[in-house]
């Protein structure tokens, strides 16, 4: 049993990353609605000195939102929050891009929306 439980750690220990955390990671709700939706995304970041600027899009077949936040490296709040309103129907990748000075993408994240749409609109 000791042997099962060591390989059990062994293999979580080797999943996570170095730091044990993401540079940043996304959360959007609802993951799925009836249009128009509003989605409000969350974004936790690391804090690091070379954080600069961080990207939120909403990308789907007919529609494309974007937003861009600067950031002021590890005094920058630890967490975003960005409501996109009046989300039409379709399937959608969410996503956060972290950048540094020069503009070179740290870390992103992503997550899936499907807003349904109505029949008759």
């Amino acid at each position: 049993m000791k042997k099962v439980l060591g390989i059990c750690g062994l293999v979580a220990l080797t999943a996570l990353p170095v730091t044990g955390r993401d540079a940043v990671t996304i959360t959007v709700s609802p993951a799925r609605a009836f249009a128009p939706a509003t989605l409000r995304v969350i974004v936790r970041i690391e804090p690091n000195a070379t954080n600069r600027s961080l990207t939120i899009v909403a990308d789907g077949e007919n529609f494309f939102r974007s937003s861009e936040v600067s950031l002021d490296g590890d005094q920058a709040p630890k967490i975003i929050q960005m409501p996109f309103p009046s989300v039409p129907g379709g399937q959608y990748d969410v996503y956060a891009v972290l950048k540094d000075a020069s503009g070179r993408e740290r870390a992103t994240a992503h997550e899936q929306v499907a807003i349904f749409s109505v029949e008759g609109q």
